[in-house]
């Protein structure tokens, strides 16, 4: 949340399941840090390898062209790391709409 009160997203909170969208556009990104609370992938193309990949905050990874097959299908996953040397194919990455752990 910002400090800026004049928002009425920040006053209230973001109605809605997700609250941010980032699209890839290739190279390695991890979503950790300040780009922590990746819950949903959008994948779509054919240019993707089998290096190209997405992984999980528990572990494990699935190829992108396992999921870029479908065009229509939003994939709900905890994201740790997007990795991609399709720069062209598309995929983006939104973010939960949940709240923040206290450290």
């Amino acid at each position: 949340m910002g400090s800026d009160l004049s928002n009425d997203f920040n006053r209230f909170g973001h109605p809605g399941k997700y609250w941010k969208v980032t699209g890839h556009a290739g190279g390695i990104q991890a979503f950790t840090g300040s780009f922590y609370g990746a819950g949903a992938i959008y994948v779509s193309g054919s240019g993707f390898t089998v290096n190209d990949h997405v992984r999980f905050s528990g572990g494990g990874t699935i190829p992108l062209i396992s999921l870029g097959e479908s065009t229509t299908d939003l994939h709900e996953f905890s994201i740790s790391e997007v990795s991609s040397s399709a720069a062209s194919d598309t995929v983006y990455v939104l973010y939960t709409n949940k709240p923040r752990g206290v450290l």
